[in-house]
């Protein structure tokens, strides 16, 4: 296999994996097998590439933007639990979050959260690759 047919998969099986948890909608069992079902198809894809996936240059660059990515995000998370509770105090008519943790709220922050994280990777990934 080719990189490029690689890079293709790289792409179309996450497609996949997510409109296989979008149909499950509710069922926990049967996204964790789309889950499950697209990681084992990109290890196997990533397996039969005949040209070199990772050198010196790319494992510099993940690890200078996953490093970047973990700082800002926890600066961001930081930063905002500090506003908000400081808003609140000061402006406690203006700032009413009635919030109960329950398991669709704790889902929905999270995935929030991973999304944020992930973009943050993704930007600073091609960032890093430009200037190297």
């Amino acid at each position: 296999m080719e990189k490029n047919t690689y890079n293709i998969l790289k792409i179309v099986i996450p497609i996949f994996v997510l409109c296989g948890m979008v149909v499950s909608n509710g069922n926990l069992i049967l996204a964790l097998l789309f889950v499950i079902a697209g990681m084992i198809l990109l290890y196997i894809a990533s397996k039969k590439v005949n040209a070199v996936i990772h050198d010196e240059r790319t494992i510099l660059i993940k690890s200078n933007a996953s490093r970047m990515s973990m700082g800002v995000f926890i600066n961001i998370i930081f930063l905002s639990g500090i506003a908000i509770l400081a808003l609140n105090s000061i402006y406690p008519n203006y700032i009413q979050i009635e919030f109960t943790i329950n398991a669709s709220n704790l889902g929905f922050i999270l995935c929030m959260a991973g999304l944020l994280f992930w973009t943050l990777y993704a930007g600073f990934h091609v960032y890093y690759h430009r200037k190297y």
